[in-house]
């Protein structure tokens, strides 16, 4: 699925990556754990959903990690469109 917008979060265990596909209008939720050491843990939170279903996702997330400074946005990222040359 191409993405035309991500929208990076993070807590103080994950980071949170949402992406917007335009042609399929849907968004998929994408979770890194953080922890110590080399490996990463991954996974695709839900694999397609509408923007009232991310920012309810978000919005537990917030809630659930409030007490150790909860979700934060760190930014928006748009992909770089190859030239043909």
């Amino acid at each position: 699925m191409p993405y035309q917008k991500l929208y990076i979060y993070h807590t103080k265990f994950c980071f949170l990556i949402v992406g917007y596909c335009r042609v399929r209008k849907r968004y998929a939720l994408l979770e890194i754990v953080r922890q110590d050491g080399q490996s990463l843990q991954a996974r695709e939170k839900v694999c397609s959903c509408s923007l009232g279903e991310v920012n309810a996702i978000l919005r537990q997330a917030h809630m659930d990690t409030q007490d150790v400074g909860g979700l934060q946005f760190v930014t928006k990222v748009w992909p770089v469109s190859q030239v043909a040359a």
